[in-house]
C-alpha cells in the first residue's frame, strides 16, 4: 500500500522473481506516469495484493523485497504439493 504523486501515474505490471542465493523474493510495482502529462498534484492512495510463488520451496526463513520494503516469512516444513495416492 501506499500513496501515488499525482492523478496520471498508475501502476505498471507486477513482476516477481526469486533469490536462491538470498532467499529473497523481489516483488516489483513500477509506478507508470506520462512524461508530458499536465495532472493534479493530490496524493492517491492504493492498495495491491500480490500471491508469492511459493509452491515448492523447502523449510526455511524467506525475505520479501517489495520495491525496496523487506519483511520475512518462515516455512516450518517444505511447501510442496505431494501426488495423489
Amino acid at each position: 500500500r501506499g500513496n501515488l504523486p499525482d492523478a496520471c501515474t498508475q501502476l505498471g505490471e507486477t513482476t516477481q522473481t526469486f533469490d536462491e542465493e538470498r532467499d529473497t523474493i523481489r516483488v516489483r510495482i513500477p509506478a507508470i506516469r506520462p512524461a508530458d502529462a499536465l495532472c493534479a498534484q493530490m496524493l492517491a492512495p492504493f492498495e495491491v495484493s500480490v500471491p508469492l510463488d511459493v509452491v515448492g520451496l523447502p523449510a526455511g526463513t524467506y525475505t520479501v523485497d517489495v520495491n525496496g520494503v523487506f519483511a520475512q516469512f518462515e516455512f516450518t516444513q517444505d511447501n510442496i504439493i505431494l501426488p495423489d495416492g
